[in-house]
């Protein structure tokens, strides 16, 4: 909490303009940009007009078959920038490309339709969220998420080890579970 509440939100660069990309746009600091493919962040981060993104964050709000290609267009001296968001289990990818130590998310929210305010994923189980983060820009992705009312907890890699690998067994135990009942 210490951690998020002295953050100050600085100026990025959001890769993807779906419903997350969006929503970090419209709840983040007035000069972050907004790229939706590889060439335009390549040029933000080469040519930064504005001076937004010159060296904070790279949110990557997309698909994890485009994370390849942007990382590859994303110079070696700015890797450490990069900000994976998701759901997914990244951490193979992320050691096969030297980026362990980036930051990482675990999003547990829903956005219905861009533009919608974002649901966030408590549970009674779970009251204060499962949503989490851990690196460089783990405090500046949850006060973003913090002026939508979401939560985002700041976790060490080891606790996020333990979330990833929870997620991924949540995941497949739900998805086993549908396929085997229609």
């Amino acid at each position: 909490e210490v951690q998020i509440a002295s953050a100050e939100i600085v100026s990025a660069i959001i890769v993807g303009d779906g419903r997350v990309g969006h929503m970090m746009k419209v709840n983040g600091d007035n000069s972050d940009v907004m790229v939706r493919s590889t060439s335009e962040m390549k040029f933000q981060i080469n040519k930064n007009p504005g001076g937004s993104g010159k060296d904070g964050p790279i949110y990557l709000c997309v698909p994890n078959s485009a994370l390849e290609e942007l990382v590859k267009a994303c110079p070696e001296e700015r890797h450490k920038d990069l900000v994976f968001m998701g759901s997914g289990n990244l951490g193979d990818f992320l050691e096969s490309k030297g980026l362990s130590d980036c930051t990482q998310a675990l999003i547990y929210f829903v956005i219905s339709k861009q533009g919608d305010a974002p649901v966030d994923g408590i549970t009674s189980l779970n009251p204060e969220g499962l949503s989490c983060a851990v690196g460089r820009w783990a405090p500046d992705l949850a006060k973003r998420l913090r002026k939508v009312n979401m939560s985002c907890n700041i976790l060490t890699p080891e606790q996020f080890e333990v979330s990833r690998l929870e997620r991924l067994v949540w995941t497949c135990s739900v998805h086993l579970v549908a396929k085997a009942n229609g």
